[in-house]
């Protein structure tokens, strides 16, 4: 998947980010897809990757894959400063590209039955088949919208 996740792309992200929490209208609004000049008002920033996927660069954050590292922090997912929520990794296009089913869709590899096989996917290449790793990227973005909220007074 190459270039940015598209608005019908990261909203289908976000509905399912849904599921897991209600996310206001209001904080929805201080949303950032590109870094922006220096403002000092409130803001989520979610670093978007615009390179295809490379199983090559996939880092590991607490154990946890990530398809599409943006920055340089590869130690930590997101980062406070100021007013501002920075997520230094496209979660989003991550999450995407398991929720969506993109590989199968894109590979050309097929069983005898015309299935994409277990053996060419992902999952397996990074044996992550019984670990629900969308809802853990959900768990950190939650997780640091609560802290940004909190610490923004945001209700």
């Amino acid at each position: 998947m190459k270039g940015k996740l598209s608005d019908s792309q990261a909203g289908y992200v976000l509905d399912h980010l849904g599921h897991h929490a209600v996310i206001g209208e209001a904080l929805k609004g201080l949303f950032r897809f590109q870094r922006q000049g220096a403002d000092s008002a409130p803001s989520v920033l979610f670093n978007t990757a615009r390179e295809a996927f490379d199983p090559g660069k996939v880092i590991r954050i607490r154990d946890i894959p990530v398809l599409y590292p943006v920055g340089p922090e590869k130690d930590r997912f997101y980062t406070l400063r100021g007013k501002t929520l920075e997520f230094h990794h496209d979660l989003l296009k991550s999450a995407f590209h398991l929720l969506s089913g993109y590989e199968e869709y894109r590979s050309g590899a097929r069983d005898d039955l015309g299935r994409f096989p277990y053996s060419a996917s992902l999952q397996k290449s990074l044996e992550i088949v019984r670990r629900p790793v969308v809802n853990y990227y959900f768990e950190v973005i939650l997780k640091g919208l609560e802290k940004f909220c909190s610490l923004n007074g945001i209700p």
